[in-house]
């Protein structure tokens, strides 16, 4: 869909702050994205300098439903009414490094699989999540979107 960097991430995701861990879509195409969230020291999941686990999965997980919630970016920039959509499975997810404050997590994700199902797509995705060029996570996850 884009090259360029995305600024309207309220319109791919539900999400407002502070649950909202992605600031920027920089890479969108039909089956992979890549985004950043800022990790800011007043961020409500960081705790003593480090952003939480449970943070690190729920931003991979942001980053993943993005690819598909430009479906709806699309029908009229977000005019339609977004979809909702659940961590269906974890199936891995392998946390390398804890990221800090004031660090960006740069963050690609791959669409591994896409089924319709009547009202819900279920998908899995490999994600990966990086700060300054080093791996911090890394996982497959499964997600049920509904329309």
């Amino acid at each position: 869909m884009s090259n360029s960097p995305i600024q309207e991430v309220s319109l791919f995701l539900p999400h407002k702050k502070p649950m909202l861990l992605v600031d920027r879509i920089i890479r969108l195409d039909l089956v992979s994205v890549e985004t950043e969230f800022y990790i800011s020291e007043d961020n409500f999941f960081v705790d003593e300098n480090h952003l939480l686990e449970t943070a690190l999965i729920e931003h991979s997980a942001q980053s993943c439903s993005c690819v598909l919630g430009q479906e709806y970016y699309q029908k009229k920039y977000g005019i339609q009414p977004k979809s909702f959509g659940y961590i269906s499975a974890i199936r891995t997810f392998v946390v390398y490094q804890i990221p800090t404050k004031n660090q960006t997590l740069h963050t690609s994700a791959e669409m591994i699989s896409k089924t319709l199902l009547n009202d819900f797509i279920l998908c899995s995705l490999k994600v990966a999540s990086y700060t300054k060029g080093n791996l911090c996570s890394e996982g497959q996850i499964n997600l049920i979107i509904q329309l």
